[in-house]
């Protein structure tokens, strides 16, 4: 669920949408049907240009950081 979690807020980037730094664990949860579903969305923002990749890794870091301790290190 961890790795659907960070396949979708990838998924946000590539659509050149910026959640900043509200893009924590609690925003992420599972459906029935195991598809993740968001919360929280008041922040996303739409950008003119493509998420830099160092951005984009920036966020994927803060999200891990905010996992229970034992799932931090997940790919």
């Amino acid at each position: 669920m961890i790795a659907k979690a960070e396949n979708t807020l990838s998924r946000l980037q590539a659509c050149r949408l910026d959640w900043k730094a509200d893009c924590k664990p609690e925003h992420f949860f599972v459906l029935p049907d195991g598809a993740i579903g968001l919360i929280d969305l008041e922040r996303l923002t739409k950008r003119s240009k493509p998420l830099d990749s160092d951005y984009c890794q920036m966020q994927l870091e803060r999200f891990r950081s905010l996992l229970p301790e034992p799932f931090r290190s997940q790919p």
